[in-house]
């Protein structure tokens, strides 16, 4: 008696299932809205609030518009002083 066909393809399905590549590690994405902000350093043109140092926000609007200002250090926590935006 030779090698059975269930025999050769219990074999066939043990090499296959080995040939396979493993799953690499999931990519974990990374939220840039969701990192604490870098630590700042006042070189003297910040303007400073009741919570610290304020941090520079500046960007374009839904409009194109470009804008830019000051806004409060503490992060979103509801706490935030007003924000000294800049006028053109």
């Amino acid at each position: 008696m030779g090698i059975g066909k269930s025999m050769a393809s219990k074999n066939e399905v043990q090499a296959a299932k080995q040939r396979q590549a493993k799953p690499e590690e999931p990519i974990h994405e990374i939220d840039p809205w969701a990192l604490e902000a870098p630590p700042v350093e006042d070189i003297g043109g910040a303007p400073q609030c009741q919570h610290g140092v304020m941090t520079r926000k500046i960007g374009t609007n839904k409009q194109g518009q470009p804008y830019g200002g000051w806004v409060c250090g503490s992060g979103g926590n509801g706490e935030n002083c007003a924000a000294k935006w800049d006028r053109s």
